[in-house]
C-alpha cells in the first residue's frame, strides 16, 4: 500500500475534485482532466466507471494513467513517475467489473492497478486532520460482500460512519440511488439510509449527466459527465431534484473547512453549472436509535400478512413470505406494535424523529420470481387489521383514501432477489410520536404492473431478513421542577377560589 496523503494542519481547507464515468481514452477525458488539473486539487475521488469498456488490464493505463498519473500512488504505468503518495481514490463501477454480472474476477485489473485502503473494493479514507471522511462503496452486484444495506458491506458502512469523528461524512458510489436521468435513473437497492447512518452528502455516477438533489435533507449529486463520449438525457424530475445538466462534459470542485463544505460543478469550458454550500451539522448529544425486529432484543410486536382478491376468505398471516401484486390483486400489510410509550425499549410520545427507516427484504426464490421490475408504494394504514384479516374482511382489500392514506410514504423497485428495500417513513412515525394518529402500520401496493413482489415476513426462520424498523430520535423530558413551577400557581389559584 502507498502512503496516504496527509494534511498537516487541522484548520486547513481541503480541496478535492470529483469525476465520474470518465474512463474512455479520448478528447472528452483529456478536456476534463485539464479542467481538474487547473484547480490543483489536493486529491481526486471518482464515482466509478474508470475503465471502459470492460475494465481490462490492456486499457486501464490509457484510460486512467494517461490523464491522472500525477495523482496515482505506487504507479507502475507508462505515463510518468506517478505520485509520491496516493491522491487518487476511485470507486468501482459496472464497467470496472467487466460490465457483466457473475464475474468475480472482473475487478482484478482495477485492484492490481491501484493501491487503496482496506479490501480496495470498498473503503474509508480521510486525510489526517481533514474535516471530511469519505466512504467509498462498491454498488455493483458483483460485490462479494453484497450491495444490500443489510449485507456485510452495508453493515461495515453503518459501523464505520458511527465511529467517524469528522464533521462531514461523504458517501461515494457508482449506481445512483436517486437520479432523474432518462437512461438508468434511480436504483432502489442502493437507497440505503445514508442520512440515518450519519452521511452529510452522497456522490453518485452511472448516469452521464449532472444533477443535484435534496433527499431527506442532505445533498445527493449525480456526477457522470467526466469523459465518456455519450451524455444522457434528463427525464421527469424526481421529488427533491434541484439542478440538472447534460450539455457538456465536466467535473466537480469541492472545498471544505470544519465549518462548511462547498460543492461546485463546472463544464469543460470553465463555466459554472451549479454551486451549493452546506454548513457542518450541529451534533445532537440527545439522539438515540432504537430498532424493532421480530425476535431481536426480545421484541415480539411485528405483524405482517397480505390479502388476495382471488382467495378472498383466506388469511395469510402465518406465511413466511408476503405477496404484493397487480394480477391477481394482492395487498401487503405490515405493522410494528408497542413501539411508542414510556418503556425503556419504546420511543417516548413527544419525541422528535430525526429519521425512521423501514427495511423489507425481497425473497430469495428465483423459481417464484420473488423480485419484480414494477414499482411498489408504501401507504400509511388508516383502518384496523390483523394477521387474520382477509380480502373480504377488509371489504374488498385495502382501499386507498379510506383504508390507507391516498399519498404514499415511499416507492421502491425491488428488482433483485434477497436485497433489502429501504423506506423513509420519518413523517408517519413523527405523526405517531405526536399522538396525532394511531399506529396501524402500512399497506403495500403494486403501483404500475402485474409482476408480483414477495418479501420476507416476521414469520421467517431467518432473523436477519425479517422486516425491521429503525428509528433515530431525540427527546428531552420536561424537568420535574419546571413542571411543578407551572402547576403550583394553578393549584393556589384554585384553592383561593374555593375559599
Amino acid at each position: 500500500m502507498s502512503t496516504l496523503w496527509t494534511i498537516h494542519s487541522a484548520s486547513a481547507q481541503v480541496n478535492f475534485a470529483d469525476i465520474g464515468d470518465f474512463g474512455a481514452d479520448g478528447t472528452p477525458n483529456l478536456n476534463v482532466s485539464n479542467l481538474v488539473k487547473s484547480w490543483n486539487p489536493d486529491f481526486i475521488v471518482t464515482t466509478g466507471d474508470n475503465n471502459y469498456p470492460n475494465g481490462g488490464a490492456d486499457t486501464i493505463d490509457s484510460n486512467i494513467g494517461k490523464y491522472y498519473s500525477d495523482y496515482i500512488g505506487s504507479y507502475t504505468g507508462s505515463f510518468g513517475a506517478g505520485s509520491a503518495s496516493n491522491r487518487f481514490f476511485p470507486t468501482l463501477g459496472n464497467h470496472d467489473w467487466g460490465n457483466v454480472v457473475n464475474n468475480p474476477a472482473g475487478a482484478d485489473p482495477y485492484k492490481a492497478y491501484f493501491s487503496l485502503p482496506g479490501n480496495e473494493r470498498y473503503y474509508s479514507y480521510a486525510p489526517a486532520g481533514s474535516p471530511v471522511r469519505f466512504f467509498m462503496i462498491d454498488s455493483d452486484r458483483n460485490e462479494p460482500d453484497s450491495v444490500s444495506s443489510h449485507g456485510v458491506q452495508g453493515q461495515w458502512l453503518k459501523s464505520q460512519m458511527a465511529s467517524a469523528t469528522e464533521p462531514f461524512k461523504v458517501v461515494v458510489l457508482h449506481h445512483a440511488a436517486y437520479s432523474s436521468s432518462s437512461n438508468h435513473g434511480s436504483h432502489s437497492y442502493m437507497q440505503w439510509p445514508f442520512k440515518q447512518w450519519g452521511a452529510t452528502a452522497v456522490l453518485q455516477g452511472h448516469d452521464h449527466n449532472y444533477e443535484r438533489l435534496n433527499i431527506a435533507g442532505i445533498p445527493y449529486f449525480v456526477d457522470g459527465i467526466g469523459g465518456h463520449p455519450a451524455l444522457y438525457g434528463i427525464g421527469p424530475a424526481l421529488p427533491g431534484s434541484q439542478v440538472t445538466y447534460n450539455a457538456k462534459h465536466g467535473a466537480m470542485k469541492v472545498s471544505a473547512t470544519a465549518a462548511q463544505m462547498t460543492f461546485q460543478a463546472y463544464d469543460v469550458d470553465g463555466a459554472q453549472i451549479d454551486t451549493f454550500t452546506q454548513s457542518a451539522p450541529t451534533p445532537n448529544p440527545n439522539a438515540v436509535t432504537k430498532s424493532f425486529q421480530e425476535g431481536a432484543a426480545s421484541y415480539t410486536g411485528s405483524q405482517d400478512t397480505f390479502v388476495d382478491d382471488s382467495t378472498p376468505t383466506i388469511a395469510y398471516g402465518s406465511e413466511t413470505r408476503a405477496t404484493v401484486d397487480g394480477s391477481p390483486v394482492r395487498h401487503g400489510l405490515i405493522r410494528f406494535d408497542n413501539i411508542l410509550g414510556p418503556g425503556a425499549s419504546q420511543i417516548p410520545y413527544g419525541a422528535q424523529i430525526q429519521y425512521a427507516n423501514l427495511r423489507i427484504v425481497t425473497g430469495s426464490d428465483s423459481a417464484t420470481n420473488d423480485q419484480s421490475p414494477n414499482l411498489f408504494g408504501l401507504h400509511r394504514m388508516i383502518a384496523d387489521w390483523n394477521e387474520s384479516s382477509t380480502w373480504d374482511s377488509l371489504a374488498g382489500g385495502v382501499n386507498l383514501g379510506t383504508d390507507a392514506a391516498a399519498t404514499g410514504d415511499f416507492i421502491v423497485q425491488p428488482e433483485f432477489l434477497s436485497y433489502a428495500m429501504n423506506f423513509d417513513v420519518t413523517s408517519t412515525v413523527q405523526a405517531w410520536a405526536n399522538n396525532a394518529i394511531a399506529n396501524r402500520g402500512w399497506a403495500l401496493f403494486n403501483d404500475n404492473g402485474t409482476d408480483g413482489w414477495r418479501f420476507v415476513t416476521s414469520e421467517s426462520s431467518g432473523l436477519a431478513n425479517r422486516p425491521a424498523l429503525e428509528i433515530t430520535y431525540s427527546y428531552i423530558p420536561e424537568p420535574a421542577c419546571l413542571t411543578a413551577a407551572l402547576i403550583l400557581p394553578l393549584v393556589l389559584m384554585r384553592r383561593r377560589k374555593q375559599e
